[in-house]
């Protein structure tokens, strides 16, 4: 019998960690939006990642499960929102310009939120130009037990809302700025904090688009002498599962578990954090797991979205759901950094600061004259960062 339950338990395993079946919603505008006298012409679609409009949780453990469109075209978009907003006789003409779509959910064993969060420019063409005329957000949640079933009306709820801002702002008397679409990424700015705000990923962070800005109440978690954990106030409206940072405009912080996050403790070039490490991963969600380097630039990336690209990394002070035991067999405190570079976290190793310090060799020296200790790797990042 233990064979078989042994093969029996395998299966279940590999079941609730494989990757579910996308989820696809329709968007079935049902009514016109008359009192806007603005019509869109055109609507393009300049989102980090278009395979998605977000990813869910569903059955059993976490699936990071993308959630889909009916059809992925940016054509598919435009004809909805034609549809929502028609062009009609005397409305100025308006192009749109999607940056950002993401649906989420909250569900627990008592509560059931939806969310949609989008962000969305509006543009007067002129020739063959687009001058902008503002850039508006929208936040959607919803609280109901069919949120599984309603992502589609949410995400048209934000259309309306990004819709009805503009309506209200100014634009009439603008004459618009002039939007560059470049093909070279953007450059991390390290000489200065994000604005203060939730950020969803490292390119909304790059972007300096914080996709809420309120300030947060940040308390302190537990502290020990190498770690210190913090807890953020989410209001209701904000998921807080898939914030990935926070700026209070002094320090970064970045998710370090389910409910705690990490401050930085130099920023810079290289943005430094310290934290506990799993060698060996075993946590429930995310299944047996070697701590590698990933990346933290795509939006399209279920790590970079949901929030796992941290907790990967650190357990903070497993002050989480689940005990030491549940969520690593082995680990060791060490110090990461988000090359900002190449919008990577990195282990700070011996091999990694002989790569970074190349054009210092001075301070590669020094440093092997230390006992080489977590303290004394900070102190190369914090050096290297001030010939920055």
């Amino acid at each position: 019998m233990k064979p078989l339950l042994l093969f029996f338990l395998v299966i279940l395993f590999t079941n609730t960690q494989a990757q579910m079946p996308d989820i696809m919603i329709e968007l079935n505008p049902d009514t016109i939006l008359k009192e806007f006298d603005f019509s869109i012409i055109k609507a393009i679609d300049k989102r980090a990642s278009k395979d998605n409009v977000g990813y869910v949780s569903r059955g059993i453990g976490t699936n990071n499960t993308k959630v889909v469109l009916k059809d992925a075209s940016t054509t598919y978009l435009e004809n909805i929102i034609k549809k929502l907003l028609p062009k009609k006789e005397n409305n100025s003409e308006i192009v749109l310009i999607i940056r950002n779509i993401l649906i989420s959910e909250n569900i627990g064993t008592q509560n059931q939120y939806g969310y949609c969060n989008t962000e969305i420019e509006f543009a007067r063409q002129v020739d063959t130009s687009l001058y902008s005329l503002g850039t508006f957000y929208a936040s959607i949640f919803e609280k109901s037990n069919r949120v599984k079933y309603s992502h589609g009306k949410r995400l048209l709820r934000a259309f309306e809302d990004c819709f009805t801002q503009f309506y209200h702002s100014d634009w009439r008397n603008k004459d618009g700025t002039l939007i560059k679409f470049s093909t070279k990424e953007s450059v991390f700015d390290y000489k200065a904090l994000p604005p203060k705000g939730a950020y969803l990923n490292y390119n909304d962070m790059k972007r300096k688009v914080p996709f809420d800005t309120q300030d947060y109440k940040i308390t302190l978690a537990k502290s020990s002498k190498k770690i210190t954990s913090y807890k953020v106030e989410f209001k209701e409206s904000v998921n807080s599962k898939i914030v990935q940072f926070i700026s209070d405009g002094k320090s970064l912080y970045i998710r370090a578990n389910q409910t705690q996050f990490i401050k930085s403790e130099n920023y810079g070039k290289y943005i430094y954090f310290q934290g506990r490490i799993p060698t060996t991963y075993k946590n429930p969600n995310y299944g047996s797991h070697n701590a590698t380097i990933i990346s933290i630039n795509g939006a399209g990336a279920a790590g970079a979205i949901i929030g796992i690209t941290a907790s990967i990394f650190f357990t903070a002070l497993a002050n989480d759901s689940y005990s030491n035991k549940e969520l690593s067999t082995n680990y060791s405190i060490k110090g990461v950094v988000i090359d900002t570079d190449v919008g990577e976290v990195k282990f700070v190793t011996d091999m990694y600061l002989h790569r970074i310090t190349k054009s210092y060799p001075g301070m590669l020296t020094e440093y092997r004259k230390s006992k080489r200790k977590l303290d004394d790797k900070r102190k190369v990042i914090e050096l290297l960062n001030s010939k920055f």
